[in-house]
């Protein structure tokens, strides 16, 4: 717990966390959880473009009226992806700035480098206004570095809960394999539909593959549909609560090939459940998946994809071997390993302004 003598002069701006819906507010959700006092405005929230409009006006009059008359704020934390921060969270960068708080600007989006590319200057110029950066892996930090943006950075990656339940065991037959996360281009599910249809004479009666999340749900259902492998291919819908925990508990590899990813906290996830991992050499991935949990292969490379899932399909002991080496290895991204990193940084800021 972050008691309210260090929380209480943190003010988090971000999207909205209620309801939860992956993504940033996963992360909101906990830090509203260790926060003895947690000040927050969201910045967005779900609706048509009127509502995001009203509620980002309402956003920036909440955070005036915190700066001003909130007198034990001293640090504004502006949680931000990727393609918002140029058109909306610079301005909470600007309003901080002036009102004389201590701007962190915490950086979320696996596409990061692609806006550096674009628009590096911009992003220079309103940086400058920014006294801290927070990068949720050592990738996005690198690139922060690279494109010169700014010199002041911290490496805090995201948390994940730690399971409170039993793994199964792993079996020949009916191998278990996941995906959790939007469903678009970008996460690579796609690739894997085209090898398992593909491929379904070899994957049929060997596997059950489970996927949930929100995104290009009709195309991926139609195209389930086309293959014909709805049999051992389902798409869940969003998966939360208990459901996701049994279906995590249940995987036996999870699979992610991602074309773009600053940290990958599905995979994370999964690995705290004993989950073998498949994915790819991008972002922040190779930061928590090595050749002793998991295995990475180029984006859109299926020849290789399909190799590795098999060679894992057929290797229950090898299975095993990454199962025990994931657990270890996500020990430290449990909640408390998190809380104290982000305590001790807030703690440096307000002992430097003291």
């Amino acid at each position: 717990m972050i008691d309210k003598k260090i929380s209480g002069h943190v003010l988090t701006v971000g999207t909205d966390y209620r309801p939860c819906n992956g993504g940033i507010s996963v992360l909101l959700n906990g830090y509203s959880r260790f926060f003895e006092r947690f000040n927050f405005i969201k910045s967005t929230r779900k609706g048509n473009k009127i509502i995001k409009f009203f509620c980002f006006v309402q956003s920036i009059i909440l955070l005036i009226c915190y700066s001003l008359f909130g007198t034990k704020i001293k640090i504004v934390h502006i949680h931000t992806s990727t393609f918002t921060f140029l058109r909306r969270e610079k301005w909470y960068v600007y309003i901080a700035h002036f009102l004389g708080k201590s701007t962190i600007v915490h950086i979320h989006g696996g596409a990061f480098e692609e806006i550096c590319k674009k628009h590096k200057r911009q992003l220079q110029k309103i940086y400058k206004k920014v006294d801290y950066v927070v990068c949720v892996s050592k990738y996005i930090e690198d690139l922060v570095k690279h494109y010169e943006i700014h010199d002041r950075t911290i490496v805090i990656p995201n948390f994940i809960e730690k399971p409170n339940v039993i793994k199964k065991s792993q079996t020949i037959n009916d191998v278990v394999l996941s995906f959790l996360g939007t469903i678009d281009d970008n996460k690579g599910i796609f690739d894997v539909i085209d090898i398992m249809g593909k491929n379904q004479n070899y994957f049929r009666g060997k596997i059950q593959f489970y996927i949930g999340g929100l995104g290009q749900a009709q195309r991926l259902t139609l195209q389930i549909a086309t293959y014909g492998i709805s049999d051992f291919v389902q798409y869940l819908g969003f998966v939360k609560g208990n459901d996701k925990a049994e279906l995590l508990r249940n995987t036996d590899i999870y699979i992610q090939p991602s074309y773009v990813e600053s940290f990958g906290i599905s995979i994370l996830e999964a690995m705290s459940y004993g989950a073998s991992i498949i994915s790819t050499h991008v972002g922040g991935i190779p930061e928590v998946v090595d050749n002793n949990n998991g295995f990475l292969v180029t984006p859109g490379d299926c020849e290789a994809l399909v190799e590795k899932m098999k060679l894992l399909i057929e290797n229950a002991d090898l299975r095993l071997t990454f199962s025990e080496n994931s657990i270890a290895k996500s020990n430290l991204y449990y909640i408390s390993e998190i809380e104290k990193k982000l305590k001790s940084f807030y703690i440096s800021i307000l002992e430097k302004n003291a």
